[in-house]
């Protein structure tokens, strides 16, 4: 019987059940040590075991409800299997706090070139949002001028992304010639 089942049958209102990520520590010890003493029913998610059972443990041991769930927020598995626990644990899954970090290791050479590429990426992507904006707001303006305005001044902003997407590999190039990789 999980406990909702047991929360029904006894009459007492069912608490709500939050999973944190990132639970082993920081702002998600934090905040699984007071949702825990609010009541709220606990699946706790983190990739250091030891840390995350000494959390789950004094939740436990002041009367509230832990499920420790060592995971790794970068995998589908482990998120789907978090989820799942949770039902079957607990009957259901209200709160989400997607709390977990993440580091980026490597070479500084390898850092850079992630940087680089991801740089390119998102200045890239928000560009062709502002084009596309522009592009329907132009579209949709039927002449109205302070539409087209809008229109000129979002295809501005998307080229400004596409130039500054093209300088990240110069930007890079700087940055590796200053760290000497």
């Amino acid at each position: 019987m999980n406990v909702a089942s047991q929360r029904a049958a006894a009459g007492t209102a069912p608490a709500r059940v939050v999973a944190i990520t990132g639970a082993s520590a920081g702002i998600g010890r934090a905040t699984a040590l007071r949702l825990g003493r609010d009541g709220a029913s606990l699946v706790l998610s983190a990739r250091r075991t030891d840390e995350l059972a000494r959390v789950a443990a004094e939740i436990e041991a002041a009367g509230g409800h832990a499920l420790p769930l060592v995971a790794d927020v970068t995998s589908e598995a482990d998120m789907s299997n978090l989820v799942e626990r949770a039902v079957e644990q607990f009957g259901g899954l209200d709160v989400m706090v997607c709390n977990a970090g993440f580091g980026i290791a490597g070479s500084v050479d390898q850092v850079l070139t992630n940087v680089r590429n991801w740089l390119m990426g998102i200045l890239a992507g928000l560009a062709t949002v502002f084009a596309t904006l522009g592009g329907v707001r132009y579209a949709a303006a039927n002449g109205d001028p302070g539409e087209i305005e809008r229109a000129k001044a979002a295809f501005r902003s998307a080229g400004w992304g596409y130039v500054l997407a093209a300088l990240a590999p110069l930007l890079i190039s700087i940055l590796r010639g200053l760290v000497g990789a």
